[in-house]
């Protein structure tokens, strides 16, 4: 189990370290708004990701999706800055 991470990329950074073998297909469950973002982070880090995505409370849902929408956009314009 991880349990240094206090982000996404971090915890794929750091979950890679603990899989057997790198280059087999892994799945990863994440809530539904989330499940894009981290599927693309865990690609970039070269894991054959699949994912499996986990219902949100109907209470949080909006919430979740504005907030994920925004986390999706700073992942996108800080890869941009980065290959620059």
């Amino acid at each position: 189990m991880e349990d240094k991470s206090t982000t996404t990329y971090e915890n794929i950074v750091f979950s890679k370290e603990l899989i057997p073998d790198p280059t087999a297909s892994e799945v990863i469950v994440s809530n539904d708004y989330h499940i894009y973002r981290v599927v693309e982070m865990a690609n970039k880090e070269g894991l054959d990701i699949i994912g499996v995505p986990a219902m949100t409370p109907k209470v949080v849902l909006v919430k979740s999706y504005l907030r994920e929408y925004l986390a999706i956009t700073k992942y996108y314009l800080t890869e941009l800055v980065t290959i620059s």
